[in-house]
């Protein structure tokens, strides 16, 4: 299943697949997409899939590309889920908490 969601910053957004990564399957697949207001460029973030070390707790830290190079103020930001079907419960109630807005199921 795939759960959307928009946040105000994109802290928010991380901190919202940080808790997602560590509430669900370690399946789970979590993008953040940022939009910045001067142009369209986006700013993609990718969480790893795996936790490589099973001995050490696992962190969500984001792999940023900027597509034009420069680094822009950022307005809006988009998170991706996609998770298990019994999991999208979850991952609505830890997406809301963390302030996101405009949630849509596939």
């Amino acid at each position: 299943m795939k759960i959307t969601a928009h946040f105000d910053s994109p802290d928010s957004a991380d901190f919202a697949a940080g808790a997602i990564k560590r509430a669900l399957s370690p399946l789970t697949k979590i993008e953040t997409e940022n939009y910045s207001a001067d142009n369209d460029n986006i700013s993609i973030n990718i969480f790893p899939v795996f936790n490589l070390s099973s001995i050490t707790p696992s962190y969500s830290v984001p792999v940023r590309r900027n597509t034009s190079g420069h680094e822009k103020s950022v307005d809006d930001c988009t998170l991706s889920i996609v998770c298990r079907k019994d999991e999208a419960a979850e991952a609505m109630r830890i997406i809301i908490g963390f302030g996101g807005r405009n949630i849509t199921k596939i």
